[in-house]
């Protein structure tokens, strides 16, 4: 299965770095999706002058806003072709989009939650690939929050990741004091923890709309500061080897 998806990926995105996690979501999923209870993850890696720029003007450039939407679409485009291929093979499965591109209409759930009806953060911490960090982003255990995530749920078993227990941001508060919107607290994470106990993500989202349309996009909702700032990604890119910032 791994080898299967891992050539689709590459199909799509040729030798550009990526992550790739298998989860075990019992009792996790509800609603629609409830006995889907398999999840696999997908994330490829932002480019890195892209993401500095962000660091260098405190704010999200017109560029990494473009960036931030093609790879939304590759993940997209990636996500439905292991979903053709899983059904192909008999099992049920659903694509879950790397991101919500429209505001779903008034009276929707999602504007009191500012979540999906499923996060991808939860998949790719249970398939092990990372931690979620101190202003919620998802931290990948090799390119920090440099990356966009997109989920397949599935019923077809596949050979799951080692849930991560623990967020490994100790003391660091690069992020929460690189916040324009003062969303964070500090609090570390743990799995279970309510989003809304550390992060603010109307502050944020307020914040991320005005930052767009600074970058000449009204109507978008992108920021990536406190990833620019994140020591993970940039430990990562400039170590020798993948383990060095450990």
């Amino acid at each position: 299965m791994r080898q299967q998806i891992e050539r689709i990926i590459r199909d799509h995105i040729g030798d550009r770095d990526f992550l790739l996690g298998f989860s075990d979501l019992y009792n996790i999923v509800d609603g629609e999706y409830s006995d889907l209870i398999y999840g696999i993850t997908v994330g490829i890696r932002l480019d890195d002058e892209i993401v500095d720029e962000i660091g260098t003007i405190d704010g999200p450039t017109l560029r990494y806003i473009q960036h931030y939407r093609a790879v939304n679409w590759s993940l997209d485009q990636i996500t439905g072709a292991i979903v053709q291929t899983l059904r192909a093979g008999g099992a049920r499965a659903e694509a879950i989009p790397a991101t919500l591109e429209e505001d779903p209409p008034p009276g929707d759930p999602y504007h009191q939650t500012l979540s999906a009806s499923f996060p991808h953060k939860t998949a790719a911490t249970r398939s092990g690939l990372g931690w979620i960090g101190k202003t919620a982003l998802f931290v990948s255990d090799r390119f920090g929050p440099r990356v966009r995530l997109a989920t397949v749920l599935t019923d077809c078993p596949v050979e799951v990741g080692t849930p991560c227990e623990m967020s490994l941001c100790g003391d660091c508060l690069c992020c929460v004091e690189a916040c324009p919107a003062q969303a964070a607290d500090g609090m570390e994470w743990f799995p279970g923890l309510e989003r809304e106990m550390f992060f603010d993500a109307h502050r944020c989202r307020k914040k991320c709309r005005q930052l767009s349309g600074d970058a000449g996009e009204e109507g978008a909702t992108v920021c990536g500061i406190c990833m620019a700032a994140c020591p993970v990604g940039v430990e990562f890119r400039t170590s020798e080897t993948e383990d060095d910032w450990f």
